[in-house]
């Protein structure tokens, strides 16, 4: 989950994260990258400096793309690198990026190394999927008001979920010939899990070398994996 690397993986439990809709969380997608480039922002707070802004910038982009190439350097995974590499660097000349704009450049470069990536399915859905999210998910989003927060945090995540889902569905039946009707379902509970491996994962490798702290958290990691594939694995049948 952390790097991407699927060759190990059981078909069955592959096949129940496909058609359940949720085989975007064990292929590394623009959601591992977000959570990532979040991570960096995070731990470069401190460095607030006008002159130290530069410092911020390079240690976020050497963060985002060691782990692209740790990653196999895919097609979703580089676009996802460019286009957080633009907001970044809009961010250090200090001018807001529009997402769209971005979006496009991150397509254009890509296309301009290889451009049969055009064909490419993944290609495709990565950039339906992005699309989709920012231009439906706030008006969707404001279907509804929940003043609770865990209710507002599960139709955050449903939202998404629902945004995404409308300019990929045309790719994904054209290309497969099937819809994931439970990809709500499964995305609800999937999706928050998911980053929380994923932010265990990260930690398991930073204190690896600490055998109390590497056993506590690879415990707590196998554990959530394991309530995510049964999840899953249970809304499949």
């Amino acid at each position: 989950m952390l790097i991407g690397y699927k060759d190990d993986l059981d078909k069955n439990l592959v096949q129940s994260y496909t058609n359940t809709g949720v085989v975007h969380i064990i292929a590394i997608s623009g959601m591992h990258l977000a959570l990532i480039y979040a991570l960096l922002l995070l731990i470069t707070k401190p460095i607030r400096r006008k002159q130290l802004i530069l410092l911020r910038i390079v240690l976020v982009l050497s963060g985002l793309w060691l782990f692209t190439f740790l990653a196999g350097a895919q097609a979703s995974v580089v676009r996802s690198a460019v286009m957080f590499s633009c907001i970044a660097l809009g961010e250090a000349l200090v001018r807001k990026t529009f997402i769209y704009n971005t979006l496009a450049l991150s397509a254009f470069v890509l296309l301009c190394i290889n451009p049969f990536w055009l064909w490419d399915v993944g290609f495709q859905l990565s950039y339906a999927a992005v699309a989709s999210i920012v231009t439906f998910y706030k008006p969707i989003y404001h279907w509804m008001y929940l003043p609770n927060k865990a209710l507002d945090f599960i139709w955050k995540t449903t939202a998404i979920s629902i945004a995404a889902q409308i300019l990929t569905t045309p790719i994904s039946l054209y290309h497969f010939h099937q819809f994931p009707v439970l990809f709500l379902l499964t995305n609800i509970v999937a999706v928050p899990l998911s980053g929380l491996i994923l932010f265990g994962e990260i930690f398991l490798c930073s204190v690896s070398w600490v055998t109390a702290f590497a056993k506590l958290s690879g415990d707590l990691i196998k554990l959530l994996i394991y309530w995510m594939n049964s999840y899953i694995e249970r809304i499949e049948s």
